[in-house]
């Protein structure tokens, strides 16, 4: 319900003057796109029949695929590739962080173990 005018003592506006909402058009809409919805559920498994019968194109499918590979060739052609000096710096430089990781890693473990030792008195 919506409140027509303004009351200046700031109370809930009498029974008269409350005006029902009118429905918006947009659910009228939605209400007809489930409805239409439902009926081409209903036919959907007739469609999938007929989708089925349909002969496999051999040229298309050809055709299609030819234009994949073509696009992915010339994305391919779009991307930097590294020189063989890069590659082995960046190579370089992943062995290291591994080793890096893997010492504190192992000191971690290491001084881990001792603490549960002297803990526990073993």
């Amino acid at each position: 319900m919506v409140k027509l005018g303004k009351d200046n003592d700031k109370s809930p506006l009498p029974a008269n003057k409350l005006v029902p909402l009118k429905r918006p058009k947009e659910n009228r809409g939605t209400e007809e796109a489930a409805s239409k919805a439902l009926k081409t559920a209903k036919t959907s498994p007739a469609r999938a029949k007929e989708a089925s019968k349909k002969k496999f194109d051999l040229q298309a499918s050809i055709t299609k695929t030819r234009e994949f590979l073509l696009s992915v060739w010339q994305e391919l052609k779009k991307v930097h590739w590294p020189t063989r000096r890069e590659v082995l710096i960046y190579t370089g430089v992943v062995l290291a962080a591994v080793g890096l990781v893997t010492l504190i890693i192992w000191l971690a473990d290491s001084i881990f173990s001792q603490i549960l030792r002297f803990i526990l008195k073993v």
